[in-house]
């Protein structure tokens, strides 16, 4: 019996970004974005090809959370200006 993955394919682009960000997921997400001390600092819920604006959070390196119905994804998004 064979197992299949149910993860999803996260795109996020581009990467480093300004702050707005476009990510493909292939189901309905929530988005959540963290930074470095762990605390969430967005928070949107995404479907298929989605625009994230994040320009209000500051230059650094972020953790990108996405959870639905599959397995978490967890990916990085560099913000700089």
């Amino acid at each position: 019996e064979t197992k299949t993955s149910k993860e999803s394919k996260v795109i996020i682009f581009p990467n480093p970004s300004n702050g707005n960000f476009t990510i493909e997921t292939k189901e309905k997400q929530t988005l959540h974005i963290f930074d470095g001390t762990g605390k969430i600092v967005h928070t949107e819920n995404v479907n298929g090809t989605t625009s994230v604006n994040a320009s209000h959070l500051a230059n650094g390196i972020y953790t990108v959370c996405l959870t639905g119905t599959g397995t978490p994804v967890t990916k990085k998004i560099i913000i700089t200006r």
